[in-house]
């Protein structure tokens, strides 16, 4: 019997039999075929069956939801295709246990005569493996493409690490270049402190060695002719042993043992004065100049450690050049460092300095030779020509005076030496006295020294400057006439270093039965007393020996000149 659809056309009932030549039996593919929007299973063939694992009998005549309750999400697509006229695809996931399965739907419309849709056709397949198979494709994918991502985040983190493990690096091998650089202060620390027990342990018996050579040598110049060779050669000898007396003090300077009365200091017209004595005796071939541009030279020194230092700069710079000559700059500038501009260098603090450098052009150091040449001892000057100690005297002067020295060179392009001293903020410095005839006096000295030599040199260098001197070469002895004529004397002269008692343990007695008795300490080289504790004791001067006629003879006005202290 027809039936009529909502548009009013009547179409027959499906034609079962016709259908069936249509889709073969003998089909390895399931095909079911239902009745317009009913959905209502008209044919199966046996593969359907086999699949759904159904008799025909249960399926035909039944709708699809109902005969294939698996089908899920199909049954959305019969609808679209009768309506539509359109085939569709879907897969459907049937179950998941104990095996998923997937089967896939291809759903085309069936028109009648005049291509009104009439039924659906479903052609089912088992794609359970070929789903699987995509499934997993695209979890590997997945996977590949997580294991990308996390590969580009570990090269990034490798570039990272590796980085770090390059700052590292670089910090392990700069800490190690400065462990090594601290070593090598270190070892030079050690030499300097060698050098410097050895200065102590020679200097006061050398100083009173060259004291008593000065002495007899300047009584001897002041005893010969006039114009005399005899006059001439004894200069000579003072000269020698002035230069063994400042041999001496660059020791002790370089090991940081002198003691020296230092006070705000301009550096300009010191470095003017040793530039013009440079000049008088190093040759013509060698070209000099000299600047001053720095605004404000004040620093904390004794002008004679400044003249020394630009000395031996200064005849080093010559020796460098005393084959072809060449040109010696000698400046003076101002520099201000801060922390990103100070210079690499362990002595230096931000701060104001004075910058004294000495360029020269001659032959220049290699990198060995630049590393030892504040040694002591090392020298690259024919034997009998130098000492080694110059520039370890430089070393010494800057670091005490709280400075720095830095020096460039390569070979073939001469070398430069920058000496950087810190600057004071005021000028309390007393201008020096200039040289004139030597003066005496009548006053009456006590002299103690335990060297016999020195007390016969001193009681007659005294006595020609008109003084009348009392001498001995006992502590005790001096002690005892002391006490037995304490009004008698003006001044005491003592040695520091005696047998019985120290000079500090002398002028303490002394000054229990003069309190403000003026005494002159003298000594070779000590480290039990230093100027300042010397005058905090009531001492009103404190030499080193060896001193010439002139220095002695100031050094007594000064004294005889002084208030005594309340």
């Amino acid at each position: 019997m027809g039936k009529k659809t909502k548009s009013g056309v009547d179409h027959h009932t499906l034609d079962l039999q016709s259908l069936s030549r249509q889709v073969t039996e003998r089909s390895p593919l399931p095909v079911a075929a239902m009745e317009g929007s009913t959905h209502i299973v008209r044919y199966v063939n046996p593969a359907f069956c086999r699949l759904v694992s159904r008799e025909s009998e249960e399926l035909i005549g039944v709708p699809f939801a109902r005969a294939v309750p698996e089908a899920g999400e199909a049954l959305s697509h019969l609808d679209q295709v009768y309506h539509a006229g359109e085939g569709e695809t879907c897969v459907v996931k049937v179950h998941s246990a104990p095996h998923p399965l997937h089967w896939s739907y291809a759903i085309w419309a069936v028109p009648d005569a005049s291509t009104h849709p009439v039924g659906v056709m479903i052609q089912v397949t088992d794609t359970t493996k070929a789903e699987l198979f995509r499934q997993n494709v695209t979890a590997m994918n997945e996977e590949l493409m997580l294991a990308s991502v996390r590969q580009h985040e570990l090269t990034e983190e490798a570039k990272k690490l590796n980085a770090e493990l390059q700052q590292a690096y670089d910090r392990l091998v700069e800490e190690s270049r400065e462990r090594e650089r601290l070593n090598e202060q270190l070892r030079q620390a050690h030499k300097m402190e060698a050098i410097g027990v050895l200065a102590g342990g020679i200097a006061h018996d050398f100083n009173n060695v060259l004291a008593a050579i000065i002495g007899f040598t300047e009584l001897s110049i002041d005893d010969a002719p006039e114009g005399s060779l005899l006059k001439r050669h004894m200069n000579y000898v003072l000269t020698a042993g002035v230069r063994g007396r400042d041999l001496v003090k660059q020791i002790l300077t370089f090991s940081h043992k002198s003691d020296l009365l230092r006070a705000p200091l301009h550096l300009t017209p010191v470095v003017s004065e040793t530039f013009k004595l440079l000049r008088s005796f190093l040759p013509t071939t060698i070209t000099m100049e000299l600047e001053t541009h720095a605004t404000s030279d004040i620093i904390l020194a004794e002008s004679t450690e400044i003249t020394q230092l630009l000395m031996n700069l200064g005849t080093n710079a010559a020796y460098a050049m005393r084959e072809n000559g060449g040109h010696l700059e000698i400046a003076l500038r101002d520099v201000e460092f801060h922390p990103d501009n100070l210079p690499t260098h362990p002595d230096l603090a931000p701060g104001a300095y004075v910058e004294l450098s000495v360029k020269d052009t001659g032959h220049g150091m290699d990198a060995e030779t630049k590393n030892r040449i504040f040694e002591p001892f090392f020298t690259t000057k024919d034997r009998g020509r130098g000492t080694g100690l110059g520039l370890a005297v430089v070393y010494g002067i800057a670091q005490s005076l709280g400075g720095a020295i830095i020096v460039s060179s390569e070979p073939g392009r001469g070398s430069a030496f920058t000496v950087f001293l810190p600057k004071v903020a005021h000028e309390e410095s007393a201008q020096p006295e200039m040289a004139g005839e030597i003066a005496g006096g009548k006053e009456c000295i006590l002299f103690v020294d335990d060297e016999q030599l020195l007390v016969e040199a001193a009681k007659e260098m005294l006595g020609r400057l008109g003084y009348e001197v009392v001498a001995t070469s006992d502590s005790s002895q001096a002690l005892g006439i002391f006490s037995a004529w304490p009004d008698r004397f003006h001044c005491v002269i003592t040695d520091y270093t005696m047998p019985k008692a120290t000079g500090v343990s002398l002028a303490k007695e002394l000054m229990k039965i003069r309190p403000n008795m003026p005494i002159i300490l003298c000594t070779g080289y000590t480290e039990m007393i230093s100027r300042d504790e010397a005058r905090a004791l009531g001492i009103r001067e404190f030499v080193m020996k060896p001193l010439v006629k002139r220095e002695m003879a100031e050094t007594i006005r000064r004294v005889l000149g002084i208030k005594a202290r309340d």
